[in-house]
């Protein structure tokens, strides 16, 4: 079974389309767990009906607010799948993308992670209207691995899938921002990823992204990410090199 977490708060307008997007996958032996961050009666209404939906499947939780970091930990605490991903609210799985990841970790014993490309729709201000779609690629390049070049570089997306041991190894998300970014290189620090060229989800690029949340809100947009590569050469210079 794979299981899917997603964080959420103040995506009402969003959360139907996303967690539709799971309900239609071909792979059909996974659970959701949609965490509700904090009190926001409207997207908890929409998740909620959801659960109505296939409760056997799909699991809804609210908890105090404590950002993504923290939702994505009370999530996971709560799945038993043998794989595992997690899905933005306001993104779209395309249908093959459990159906397509999972097939690669079956062939490639050897691999614990793998990520695909995937569309980058750019929205207005209201983030419901697509002015512009791009590929992953067309920004980042090549998505082919390399430990030395994620350290520098995020270009993974949103298409993610991980056996279950790998994140138990790594241990909790951190609450503080680019919580992702983080899991990331710890996760490559302790087992081997993979990549493949199929596009396999949008993402929704728009004002309320936490990327951009963080360039308005500090004077230094930079500055978690900065940490979270100081962490990482000090815990591994021997992949990283020293600080």
């Amino acid at each position: 079974m794979i299981s899917i977490v997603m964080p959420t708060f103040g995506q009402s307008k969003y959360i139907n389309e996303a967690v539709g997007s799971i309900y239609r996958q071909t792979f059909k032996d996974w659970e959701l767990v949609i965490v509700v961050d904090g009190h926001d009666p409207d997207t908890l209404f929409k998740a909620s009906a959801w659960g109505t939906v296939d409760p056997e499947r799909i699991f809804v939780v609210q908890k105090e607010q404590g950002g993504t970091g923290s939702a994505l930990n009370y999530g996971f605490h709560l799945v038993k799948g043998e794989y595992e991903t997690w899905n933005a609210s306001d993104n779209i799985m395309y249908p093959k993308y459990l159906e397509k990841l999972k097939s690669f970790l079956d062939q490639h014993q050897v691999i614990d992670y793998v990520y695909s490309n995937c569309d980058i729709g750019v929205m207005d201000a209201s983030g419901l209207i697509e002015t512009q779609r791009k590929l992953l690629t067309d920004e980042v390049g090549s998505q082919v691995w390399n430990r030395k070049r994620t350290l520098d570089w995020y270009y993974f997306g949103i298409c993610w899938l991980w056996r279950r041991e790998l994140r138990l190894k790594c241990g909790k998300f951190q609450e503080e921002p680019c919580e992702d970014y983080d899991m990331v290189l710890r996760m490559q620090e302790e087992g081997e990823f993979g990549s493949i060229p199929d596009i396999l989800g949008w993402f929704r690029r728009h004002s309320e992204n936490m990327t951009h949340r963080i360039s308005r809100e500090n004077p230094d947009p930079h500055y978690f990410s900065r940490v979270v590569q100081a962490k990482a050469r000090a815990r591994r210079p021997d992949i990283y090199g020293a600080a």
